[in-house]
């Protein structure tokens, strides 16, 4: 009786453990999910889904020698933006350090429509942590947040912020390449 409460108790414990785990979503499932064109941003704030699983981006991503910028929509009008600049676009891969202090080399801006008749949504801005670019090509983008982020309207605020976690992918992306941005910068 014993050998089977300790087998049961130690079944159980193994249970909870894989229960309380999450698993990172993996950008290779999701690109063979994708049509051309066609990305998704799945992020978690504090834990809970930001947008649908469901939520399907399209948009341009704009290359200058001197900063990315991704501005995407989505089938229900949300918005991401996400720019990139200084030093840190010559590194593979790119890693690009977020402060609320300085959105000038980096800033990410995340946002969808609650309430379309009564116009109202929610908007978070990026307030610290990195952003780092897994691929860039005319192939494929692969982006991951990590960090904080917080309400447009309380951002200044540190007690508000929650927990950020994102991954874009974006399956051949429409990528426009302005001045002397060559196609040296995708990799």
């Amino acid at each position: 009786m014993r050998t089977i409460i300790t087998t049961t108790f130690v079944g159980l414990f193994f249970v909870l453990v894989l229960c309380t785990c999450t698993t990172r979503p993996d950008a290779d499932a999701i690109y063979q999910t994708l049509k051309p064109g066609e990305a998704q941003f799945v992020v978690k704030m504090d834990g809970e889904s930001f947008y649908a699983d469901e939520s399907r981006f399209k948009g341009e991503v704009t290359v200058r020698p001197e900063s990315i910028r991704l501005n995407l929509f989505d089938q229900y009008e949300s918005n991401t933006i996400v720019t990139l600049g200084g030093n840190e676009l010559f590194k593979r891969p790119i890693v690009q350090p977020i402060t609320l202090d300085n959105q000038n080399t980096g800033s990410v801006m995340i946002g969808k429509v609650r309430d379309k008749a009564q116009r109202t949504g929610d908007g978070f801005i990026m307030t610290e942590g990195t952003v780092t670019v897994d691929h860039l090509s005319d192939e494929k983008i692969v982006i991951r947040l990590a960090g904080k982020t917080g309400n447009f309207n309380t951002m200044n605020n540190r007690d508000t912020w929650k927990r950020l976690e994102g991954l874009l992918v974006y399956k051949r992306p429409k990528i426009i390449m302005r001045g002397d941005a060559t196609k040296a910068l995708l990799y």
